[in-house]
């Protein structure tokens, strides 16, 4: 397997901008907000543009770095829902995902978010 490296550009969005929580019969429910929904879809025709091979079927290792648009506190985890947009494309499922580096940094004038996806190596 070939590395792969992918860039979606836009600003990296937390969990609290993708998903929204109503309340229905006592219910909790969580659903995808409008930018949630767009800047996913934003995300899928990104990668298609850039990855033309079958979906990944080995065990991965990836580093990911969030560029944000502001020096706000970030946390590293609020940006991965948005990677689900790589299933399907490039990998079958995030369980493929054996080992992740996590990068946090700042791009006021080109927020994005850097992929490089290669094979697991066990050490």
């Amino acid at each position: 397997m070939k590395e792969i490296k992918l860039i979606l550009t836009g600003r990296p969005l937390s969990t609290q901008h993708i998903y929204r929580m109503s309340c229905r019969g006592g219910i909790p429910r969580f659903y995808m907000t409008e930018e949630g929904k767009t800047r996913k879809e934003e995300y899928k025709w990104q990668i298609n543009e850039q990855y033309k091979g079958k979906p990944i079927k080995e065990e991965v290792e990836m580093e990911v770095k969030f560029f944000f648009s502001d020096k706000r506190k970030h946390d590293w985890d609020n940006g991965n829902k948005l990677l689900d947009c790589l299933i399907g494309q490039v990998l079958i499922d995030d369980s493929q995902i054996k080992k992740a580096i996590i990068i946090l940094d700042y791009n006021k004038i080109n927020p994005k978010i850097e992929l490089i996806i290669k094979k697991y190596e066990k050490k």
